[in-house]
């Protein structure tokens, strides 16, 4: 998101003597040219989703064209008989931002944006006079909150049944119950869908028969209501196709009684409802037979609770919503398929005792899950704001020959229905008793005594306590073990005095600085540092020497002396650590620095002071505005109050114009030579500003002016009808006549459309990309570089050759 370019100015004198200097320029990524750098920007291709919803949906946040898509879980079509209800559609996405509508719905059915729920009983009021089933194509549109549609469409299929008796009249055979079927009315020329209307030549009416309850929807395995069929004659004989009706559900033709408790043991995976339709037939004893259906819908309950798997939002109560399941892929109708969280695993760590661990951050898959840390050792502790483990170990209860404490941490994801998921990573503290970074596990004197852990266990004393120590030779003391000195100074002499005058004391004369000695006889390190050999920017260095103590009774004990010299390149006493001018030349380093030069050579200094061309600044430089409509003033600045301002007035559209009182420009373009299919014009206009220095800066200026024929406010090239005469630009253009001359119309064409504004769903459109006042800045931003270094060439070639010539 960002790129770092080291560039380098190189000024060379007429004697090939260069000098150099550089500067950085960094270069933010604005991957949507809004102004914003994407490393601030929360939407960097600027499609209207956020980067953190791109990356957590797996599209590119960088790719405009690379968007979240919303699926709509399918909705089954229905068929369902005149006066009855719909079964209840519960609408579901995979996307919980949307914005979900419903359109084309049948009156009566209505959709509750709340319960994502549609449901209702449709009601046809416009029958057409044969018409016995509608058709309803119903459209569901999920709108993201970038204004992106998804649809899907399901069919409501009602069936007519003009009599209500539960039989559509699609399978009736006497629509209107009437008591003529419609065979008999159609053959007399009466209209079977109207009781009024009825045979004149009268027949003797067939009977009819009467069902109760015969459509009705219950939840499985809960009993239905009885459905008794009465015969219209008690001399009728009444069939039942009971291989239709639900397992656990009978007739009995004694009472004519259907009844039982439907028990659905094949449900497909994801049906919620199951329609059984009946066919009940009635042969009356004068031959006629009339037949009805009775509709039962069965409503799956997968966990049993009383509330159907289509209103239910847990289906198999396990605890997670089904729309979590279908989300992370588990089987919302199967309690043993559960989501499961997954915790990124955590590397285990070795850190010495008192130094801090490495911070860890708990990652998990699941934003809803709560996450706990247990088992941390004293001083470690978990922060659930940020998911970070830090800390420094605390092990206060050692014991007494442990080196190394292995800690084994568990990290606990609970889920919002109290599922735990565990992973566990281990912390190892290694002992450290003397305190000195080298752990006891690799330190030969743990207890910083100055015998050796051997020396110790062979004479029964404690390496890990420093007051427990031989006690056959007194110790070794040092004076001044520790100094600091500055270089080319002596230091304070060290002497070394052993407990004991056999003692033999050995130091390693090879870690001394350069200048200074170790004398044996006397057992006194001294002289005075002189380091040769400083690397560029060093300031101090510290010399380690090795001190070995071997005692009589065979004991051995380890020291370390430690000399830091400070180094003064300008011999001034003061060391460079805390000099501000290190090499005496009269130039603080802090300026050296940042000049380029070296301050701790005398000889390496700043080269001539380079002043900056003054850059001026101008407020709205690009624009765009229709024609006819004022423009926004366009003010120039010059860095210099006393720059010369000049415009390129030649170029500027007509009706603006340039004060160079005011530096300003301002107007209304009036654009009067449009060619005839012309809808824009760019006004590319020069600025020049003559510094007093001699240096100049131009600038450029563009005024974007858009036509309006017709002056509705509304320009050209987003107006549908141009001339503003009820003819659209196509059809004029389709008629061969001028859509930007209002008296120019089609010669015999139909009512002039009225314009309309394309849908989001249209074929075509017209997107416009206004310029960005970025776009100006980086322009000047490259064009005020530019004049910098031609500046910065010139004064470096002037000042050398006035060297040259004294």
């Amino acid at each position: 998101e960002t790129r770092e370019i080291t560039v380098t100015v190189t000024a060379t004198d007429t004697a090939g003597n260069p000098t150099t200097s550089t500067f950085k320029i960094t270069v933010q990524r604005d991957t949507d040219h809004d102004g914003t750098p994407d490393v601030t920007d929360t939407d960097d291709d600027g499609d209207g989703y956020p980067d953190t919803e791109e990356a957590a949906r797996g599209t590119d946040p960088k790719d405009p064209t690379s968007k979240p898509t919303t699926s709509i879980t399918p909705i089954s079509n229905q068929t369902v008989v005149e006066g009855n209800p719909i079964s209840s559609v519960t609408v579901t996405v995979d996307n919980p931002n949307t914005t979900v509508t419903v359109s084309n719905l049948p009156n009566g059915v209505t959709y509750n944006p709340a319960t994502k729920t549609i449901s209702g009983t449709p009601s046809i009021t416009d029958w057409t006079p044969t018409e016995e089933t509608r058709e309803i194509t119903v459209t569901v549109t999920a709108t993201d909150t970038a204004g992106n549609p998804t649809t899907s469409t399901f069919k409501i299929t009602v069936q007519r049944d003009t009599d209500h008796d539960g039989d559509p009249d699609i399978t009736d055979t006497d629509d209107d119950g009437d008591g003529y079927t419609d065979a008999d009315e159609a053959a007399h020329g009466t209209d079977p869908k109207d009781p009024t209307s009825k045979p004149t030549a009268t027949p003797t009416p067939t009977p009819q028969p009467t069902i109760t309850n015969p459509n009705q929807t219950v939840i499985d395995e809960q009993p239905i209501t009885n459905i008794v069929i009465t015969p219209g004659n008690p001399a009728s004989v009444i069939t039942v196709d009971t291989s239709k009706l639900p397992n656990g559900v009978t007739y009995n033709p004694t009472t004519h009684t259907i009844s039982g408790t439907p028990d659905v043991t094949n449900w497909t995976p994801t049906e919620e409802t199951r329609n059984f339709q009946i066919p009940v037939t009635v042969q009356n004893p004068d031959g006629t037979t009339v037949t009805r259906t009775i509709d039962i819908t069965v409503q799956r309950d997968t966990d049993h609770d009383g509330d159907p798997d289509i209103t239910d939002t847990d289906d198999d109560g396990d605890g997670y919503p089904d729309t979590e399941e279908a989300a992370r892929g588990t089987d919302p109708k199967d309690p043993t398929s559960k989501p499961t969280t997954s915790i990124t695993p955590i590397s285990n760590q070795t850190v010495v005792e008192g130094n801090p661990i490495s911070s860890v951050t708990v990652t998990v898959d699941n934003p809803n899950t709560t996450v706990t840390v247990s088992n941390l050792p004293n001083g470690v502790t978990y922060n659930p704001a940020t998911k970070t483990i830090s800390g420094t170990p605390s092990i206060t209860d050692w014991t007494p020959t442990e080196e190394t404490r292995e800690i084994t941490v568990t990290v606990t994801a609970t889920d919002t229905a109290g599922n735990p998921t565990t992973s566990t990573f281990k912390i190892t503290v290694q002992r450290d008793t003397d305190h000195d970074g080298d752990p006891d596990i690799t330190d030969t004197d743990d207890d910083g005594d100055g015998y050796t852990d051997a020396d110790e266990v062979a004479h029964g004393t404690d390496p890990k306590d420093s007051t427990s120590v031989p006690t056959t030779t007194p110790q070794t003391t040092i004076t001044n073990p520790n100094q600091t000195v500055i270089d080319e100074q002596p230091i304070t002499n060290i002497v070394i005095t052993p407990g004991d005058p056999a003692t033999v004391i050995t130091v390693d004369t090879s870690k001394l600085p350069n200048g200074v000695t170790y004398n044996p006889a006397t057992k006194t390190i001294s002289g005075t540092p002189d380091v040769t050999n400083w690397t560029p920017t060093e300031e101090t260095r510290t010399f380690e020497i090795p001190v070995t103590v071997q005692n009589p009774d065979g004991t051995t004990a380890n020291k370390k002396i430690k000399i830091t010299v400070q180094r003064d390149t300008d011999g001034d006493g003061t060391p460079d650590v805390t000099d501000t001018d290190d090499d005496g030349d009269g130039i603080p380093d802090t300026v050296e620095q940042a000049a380029g030069s070296d301050p701790k050579d005398a000889n390496s200094r700043p080269a001539a002071v380079i002043t900056p061309v003054a850059q001026p600044t101008i407020n709205n430089p690009i624009q765009t505005v229709i024609d006819g409509n004022p423009i926004t003033n366009i003010v120039i600045t010059p860095g210099n109050p006393a720059s010369v301002v000049t415009v390129d007035t030649p170029n500027l559209p007509n009706g603006v114009t340039y004060d160079p009182s005011t530096n300003t420009i301002s107007g209304t373009p009036n654009i009067t030579d449009w060619t005839p299919t012309e809808e824009t014009r760019n006004f590319q206009v020069t600025v020049t500003v003559q510094n007093p220095d001699g240096t100049t800066v131009t600038r450029t200026i563009d005024v974007t002016v858009q036509r309006d024929t017709d002056g509705d406010g509304d320009p050209d090239i987003t107006d549908l009808d141009d001339d503003n005469d009820g003819y659209t630009d196509v059809e004029e253009i389709a008629n061969g006549t001028d859509p930007k001359d209002a008296n120019s119309r089609p010669a015999s064409a139909p009512q002039p459309s009225s314009p309309s504004t394309p849908s989001a769903g249209g074929s075509s459109s017209t997107v416009q990309r206004t310029a960005q006042t970025s776009d100006a800045t980086n322009l000047f931003g490259y064009a005020t570089s530019m004049t910098f270094f031609a500046t910065l060439l010139l004064i470096l070639a002037f000042i050398r050759k006035e060297q040259s010539a004294k």
